[in-house]
C-alpha cells in the first residue's frame, strides 16, 4: 500500500451522488478538476434512481466521507430522510443542489436560477433580431 503524506491523508472528502444524466456528469468533471485544485478528493457517484441514490448515500457514510453533496431525486421520501439523518448524526456535512430534501434537516441548500440566466443570455438575442413580446412569447 503506497505511503501517503499527512497533508493527503487528511484531504477533505465530498461524496457527490448524482443524476446519471450528462448536465451533472458535465458539472462533476469541473467539481473534480476544482477540488484536485483545493486538495479536496471528489468521490463521485452517479445514480438512476432513488433506491441507488439512498444506497450510495449509505455506502459514503460507511466510508466516512466529510461533505455529502446531493441532487434530492424526491422531497420527504422516509428511507432518503432516515438515511441524511444517520450521515448528519456521523458529522457529515449536508449540501443539497436544487432542491431540499424535506424533513429537520441541517442541510445547506445550493440552487441555481436556470431561468434568469436563460433570460439574461437571450436577451441580446432577442434585442439583435428586433423580436418584441414576454416570456416565451415572441413576435417579429
Amino acid at each position: 500500500m503506497p505511503e501517503h503524506s499527512a497533508q493527503t491523508a487528511a484531504a477533505v472528502r465530498i461524496g457527490f451522488v448524482h443524476i446519471d444524466a450528462l448536465c451533472w456528469t458535465f458539472f462533476q468533471y469541473h467539481l473534480t478538476i476544482l477540488g484536485k485544485h483545493a486538495g479536496v478528493q471528489i468521490v463521485d457517484r452517479p445514480v438512476h434512481t432513488l433506491r441507488q441514490q439512498v444506497a450510495e448515500i449509505e455506502n459514503l457514510i460507511n466510508e466516512r466521507v466529510d461533505v455529502l453533496l446531493f441532487r434530492p431525486m424526491v422531497a420527504d421520501d422516509p428511507a432518503l430522510l432516515a438515511t441524511l439523518k444517520r450521515a448528519q448524526a456521523q458529522g457529515m456535512r449536508l449540501i443539497a443542489i436544487d432542491g431540499l430534501p424535506g424533513g429537520e434537516l441541517d442541510v445547506t441548500s445550493i440552487v441555481s436560477d436556470n431561468l434568469g440566466g436563460a433570460v439574461r443570455r437571450g436577451r441580446p438575442d432577442i434585442q439583435a433580431h428586433g423580436w418584441k413580446g414576454q416570456g416565451s412569447l415572441l413576435a417579429r
